[in-house]
Order: structure tokens, then C-alpha cells, then sequence
């Protein structure tokens, strides 16, 4: 099983980062990797976030760089999700933050749709996760803390949701409703499944 990790500008590196085969950053996505080796990490970009001496830094310790010119037709995090894809993955782990710019925080969802729904993939912004539920699909949750919520990502849905709080049968979601934001796990497991449409599904946590 082949596991790639996208580190975006802001991401916070998660605690099993070793576990990876394959670390890009897209641009000052590398300021995360504090305390990490770099040999074989990929960076790619045009490297107009991060400072001069770090990108120095990375080449001098065995960092792969890519480095694209400013005026592209591409940001950052897609340039990492096609050099990602390219690595032919099963697992892929997208890492942002919250900070920045506020169209590149929104954006970082909409990767989800470039990668292919046989692999795994999930963006993780701090400690909240949000996938992509093809049509036709389900993803099964054991019990575990948060806050599930469900959005139509580009048109209207048909949903179930069963063992939560808030069951669902064959329900329409129509696109921009918010109505399937907050729900609740239950004790046993829950399975969320697409009829028709894709969601995006987000287990969030409530800010402490």
C-alpha cells in the first residue's frame, strides 16, 4: 500500500508522518516539517512563500524541488495532488490550515475531486477531516468523538445515513441546503451512503 502526504501552506505535520512513503509540500507547506528528516521529501511550487534561507536549506538537505514559475495556470496544492498522483497511491492524506488566504483554504476541498475515488483520500485541516463521497458509494464510521457533517458538493443528493443520531433514509439534500450540517455518533458503527450525487462528509470538533 503505497501512502502519500501533502503538506499545504499552514499545515500543522500529523503525528504519524513517518508512516508515509512519499512527503511533498507544496510551497511553505515545508515549514512544517521541523524535526523531520528531509531526505526524498518533494517540494514543489513557486516557492514565493517561503523564506530564501529555508529553501536553501532544503536543497542542502536532499529535498527534491520543483520549482514552477509565479504566473501558472495552478496552485500550489494542485501542482503537489498531480505530482501525488503520479506516485500512483492508495492512501492519500492532505494536511492545510486555517490561516492564509481565505480562497486557498476554501480550495483545498476541491482537490478532493482531482483524485480518483479508488484511492483513500482525505483533507485534514488542524484536528477536522473532510472526504469525498462518490455517487454510488459508503464510508463506514466506528464510534469515535466529533461532529459529522454532510454537504452536496456539486448538485443535489440522495442520501442515507444510518447508526447516528439523526438517521437518514433515501433523503433528498438539495444543493446549498444546509440541512445535513451536525450530526452525532451513536455507540455502534455508523455508514454514511450516496444514492445519488457526491457529498463532501466532515467529521469536525468544536472549538475548545
Amino acid at each position: 500500500m503505497t501512502s502519500v502526504l501533502i503538506l499545504l501552506g499552514g499545515a500543522n505535520a500529523p503525528k504519524d508522518i513517518q508512516h508515509y512513503e512519499h512527503i511533498i509540500c507544496a510551497d511553505s507547506g515545508y515549514l512544517s516539517l521541523e524535526g523531520v528528516g528531509k531526505e526524498g521529501v518533494h517540494l514543489v511550487g513557486d516557492m514565493d512563500s517561503i523564506p530564501p534561507e529555508r529553501l536553501e536549506e532544503a536543497a542542502s538537505s536532499g529535498v527534491l524541488i520543483s520549482r514552477f514559475p509565479s504566473d501558472k495556470g495552478l496552485t500550489d496544492g494542485e501542482i503537489a495532488v498531480r505530482k501525488a498522483l503520479s506516485m500512483a497511491p492508495d492512501r492519500l492524506v492532505i494536511c492545510g490550515g486555517r490561516s492564509g488566504r481565505l480562497d486557498h483554504v476554501l480550495s483545498g476541498s476541491h482537490l478532493l475531486f482531482l483524485i480518483p475515488p479508488e484511492v483513500h483520500a482525505e483533507l485534514r485541516i488542524e484536528g477536522d477531516r473532510i472526504r469525498l463521497l462518490r455517487e454510488g458509494h459508503s464510508m463506514a464510521f466506528g464510534k469515535q468523538e466529533g461532529i459529522v457533517s454532510i454537504l452536496p458538493a456539486r448538485g443535489d443528493c440522495v442520501v442515507s445515513v444510518k447508526g447516528m443520531k439523526w438517521d437518514l433514509e433515501d433523503e433528498r439534500l438539495d444543493f446549498g441546503s444546509t440541512r445535513g450540517i451536525h450530526n452525532e455518533f451513536r455507540d455502534g458503527e455508523a455508514v454514511i451512503g450516496s444514492i445519488s450525487g457526491d457529498l463532501f462528509v466532515m467529521v469536525v470538533h468544536e472549538p475548545v
